[in-house]
């Protein structure tokens, strides 16, 4: 007798649910960096860093801010490549994001197979 469970277990296999939450994930992370959202508080103080000249200007950070050192760097170049908009601040957070959640993939297939 087919339940409705035996049903849903043939149609949804593990690749499938980690492929709809990966999607879902990316797709969030889109939609949100789109609604272009006001700066936070910490974002533009970190923000207002990245105004000054070149690379040499960078640290120490404004307002006692923290940050990696490979975000700083990265950002700046965005910033200086494509000029200040809270997209081009986000972008790189944006990839990093997009690509944790690809890396999430064989993680949670290594960890679903047993």
């Amino acid at each position: 007798m087919n339940t409705i469970m035996d049903r849903v277990k043939r149609y949804i296999t593990p690749t499938t649910l980690i492929a709809i939450i990966v999607i879902a994930g990316i797709g969030d992370r889109i939609a949100q960096y789109l609604y272009n959202r006001s700066f936070w508080l910490d974002e533009a103080y970190l923000a207002a860093s990245f105004l000054s000249g070149g690379y040499s200007d960078i640290w120490p950070l404004q307002y006692s801010q923290i940050a990696p050192a490979a975000f700083v760097l990265i950002t700046k170049f965005l910033v200086m490549t494509f000029g200040f908009s809270e997209y081009v601040f986000r972008f790189f957070p944006l990839v990093c994001g997009c690509a944790a959640l690809l890396l999430f993939i064989p993680l949670s297939r290594s960890l679903l197979e047993r």
